[in-house]
């Protein structure tokens, strides 16, 4: 077996016993479908003689999940993962330009209206995040319209938004749970990424390592509960901010995706933009090397319990208000936030933002 075999093989072993869709997918899509492409991943790699045809075997074979949280990359000489290649949603923008930066912020845009913009939810900006909301909250709690841009925000951790639900709260949320994939490898993959994110929060940690002691104990393949489904009440409702617009678009996804479904229950909430990517039902991507060391795979490691019956992969949140033809959030042509502004403010009907859009 030569060093490209020894690779792909390692790939479909990982996919096929730690991607929490496996089953699903393989129901859904037919067994010979994915066994198909197994069977043309390892035939190829038998004739492969360079990286590059390694990367695209291993390309081609995850594409056929059609599946956003199951991804192929590559590793730099000084250790950082490149080239995440798209494996879903051909619509969506191109890469995001060089002057783009997963920085929360946040100005205040009239006496009317706040605006807070969060390109990420990655847990390396919940710290960030936090922090700006706290200098902030008395400038968002005094107006009475906040708009929040998560346009180009691909997810993260749902802990990183925790400190925005206060603001768009005004009856109980319905939380549906997730479940996690046990497998050794998994459990791996979570404590790595665990100790990259520096995270601190003792609650947080508490759970966390209570989940991985029982991946570890409980038989592999089993479905184990990593979070409960649940009803979250909040001790008030603010009075400020009265109305909530959402700016999204076709690249927000996984956690943002999630965010959403909180969002929407609140009588404060509207949500403008585009429909969103569908890349929610099984979440939680971990990275797992391949033997070469060259690469990774990010697998996703749990599924939601709103399958089989209310899907979002494939299909997206679709917005309240729809805004066409949206340019590239931080694109110096980009006028969405005045747009939404308007229409909060009522200084342009809500009904015409899309057609002021397209014009």
């Amino acid at each position: 077996m030569n060093e490209f075999q020894t690779e792909i093989e390692a790939a479909i072993r990982l996919v096929e016993q730690n991607y929490a869709g496996y089953a699903d997918k393989r129901a859904r899509l037919g067994a010979e479908v994915l066994e198909g492409a197994a069977t043309r991943a390892r035939n190829a790699a038998t004739q492969a003689i360079s990286l590059s045809e390694c990367d695209r075997i291993l390309y081609d074979y995850v594409s056929v999940f059609q599946e956003g949280h199951l991804v192929a990359a590559s590793i730099t000489g000084d250790g950082e993962i490149t080239n995440l290649k798209r494996t879903y949603n051909p619509s969506a923008y191109a890469p995001k330009p060089s002057t783009w930066t997963n920085e929360p912020s946040a100005r205040t845009l009239s006496p009317e209206t706040f605006l807070l913009t969060v390109p990420s939810f990655d847990l390396q900006q919940k710290a960030t995040l936090d922090g700006l909301l706290a200098v902030r909250d008395a400038e968002i709690k005094v107006r009475p319209n906040l708009i929040i841009d998560v346009r180009g925000n691909g997810g993260g951790s749902d802990d990183t938004y925790s400190a925005l639900r206060p603001y768009l709260y005004t009856q109980p949320i319905t939380q549906t749970g997730t479940d996690v994939l046990a497998t050794r490898a998994s459990a791996d993959a979570w404590e790595s990424m665990l100790a990259q994110a520096f995270v601190t929060d003792e609650e947080f940690v508490a759970h966390f390592n209570a989940v991985m002691e029982k991946m570890r104990s409980v038989p592999e393949g089993t479905f184990i509960p990593w979070n409960d489904d649940s009803m979250d009440t909040f001790d008030e409702v603010f009075p400020r901010p009265a109305k909530v617009a959402v700016l999204i678009n076709r690249d927000c996804g996984s956690t943002t995706e999630q965010f959403l479904l909180e969002a929407r229950q609140s009588k404060k909430v509207a949500l403008y933009g585009e429909t969103t990517a569908g890349v929610l039902d099984y979440s939680n991507m971990r990275t797992f090397k391949l033997p070469s060391g060259n690469r990774v795979l990010g697998i996703a490691t749990t599924r939601s319990r709103r399958l089989p019956d209310n899907p979002v992969d494939g299909i997206g949140i679709e917005p309240d208000v729809i805004i066409p033809n949206l340019t590239h959030p931080q694109s110096p042509d980009d006028n969405a936030i005045e747009l939404v502004k308007a229409a909060v403010e009522r200084q342009l009907p809500v009904g015409d933002v899309a057609a002021a859009r397209a014009g």
